[in-house]
């Protein structure tokens, strides 16, 4: 069974197509609504989550809070040590979006990483960002990967690999 937990809502169809067993649509909080004509349609099992961009751990709380009860999945945005520390720390939220997002680092260390562990919530290794970026950068994004890979073997916190599909050319067979 392989669900892609970041594609576009014009790419179900495709989705479906290609052998996946679900997907989850993500939106931005405000707009978070999804067609439910397009959910309706598909043979394959399409979750509702909402995308959390948080300028601060005070505001991604009061999100996640307003945001629970009317999404399947909650991914927060990371970049932010302090809002990749909220997010690992809050069993509401479940998945961390792109931790090393500008940042020198991957964004987790090891208190973060045992605090994923502990509240089940897990780390995005989106792979459109080693495909849009430049590629003098991939160096720098795949030992983004590697150090959350290495973090991940010793606390065991659930990671998940996406593609973030905005188109079919995007979106490859599982």
């Amino acid at each position: 069974m392989f669900f892609d937990f970041h594609v576009n809502e014009n790419l179900v169809e495709e989705a479906e197509r290609l052998g996946y067993s679900g997907v989850a649509l993500f939106k931005p909080g405000e707009n978070s609504r999804i067609n439910q004509e397009t959910v309706q349609k598909s043979q394959i099992k399409v979750y509702h989550g909402i995308k959390i961009k948080a300028k601060n751990p005070e505001h991604m709380r009061q999100s996640v809070k307003r945001f629970r009860k009317e999404a399947d999945v909650i991914m927060v945005t990371g970049g932010d040590q302090k809002v990749n520390r909220a997010a690992c720390e809050d069993h509401r939220v479940d998945i961390l979006s792109k931790p090393y997002f500008k940042r020198r680092d991957c964004g987790i260390n090891h208190v973060i990483a045992r605090q994923a562990a502990q509240n089940q919530v897990a780390i995005e290794l989106n792979i459109r960002h080693l495909t849009t970026t430049r590629p003098y950068l991939h160096y720098k994004i795949l030992a983004h990967f590697r150090e959350i890979l290495k973090l991940q073997r010793k606390f065991g916190f659930p990671l998940i690999i996406t593609s973030n599909a905005q188109s079919i050319y995007d979106l490859h067979t599982p």
